[in-house]
């Protein structure tokens, strides 16, 4: 599901009610985060579309907020 989201307002009223930010970063970075060292060398077509530089990787953004 893909959104128009404003994350400035939503980072704030996060940081209002005392969540913590765990990660705010383009999609590419934060799978990049997730991924083993195999899955890098060898990432399979739609790994590579959902991570592509030029596309969806760095059209959407992750937030990731958690409670204390």
């Amino acid at each position: 599901m893909t959104a128009d989201v404003n994350f400035g307002d939503l980072r704030a009223w996060g940081n209002a009610l005392g969540l913590e930010e765990v990660a705010y970063a383009t999609q590419r970075e934060f799978l990049d985060q997730c991924l083993t060292a195999r899955q890098k060398e060898n990432p399979d077509p739609a790994l590579q579309f959902l991570m592509d530089g030029f596309g969806a990787g760095s059209a959407f953004k992750v937030l990731a907020q958690r409670k204390g």
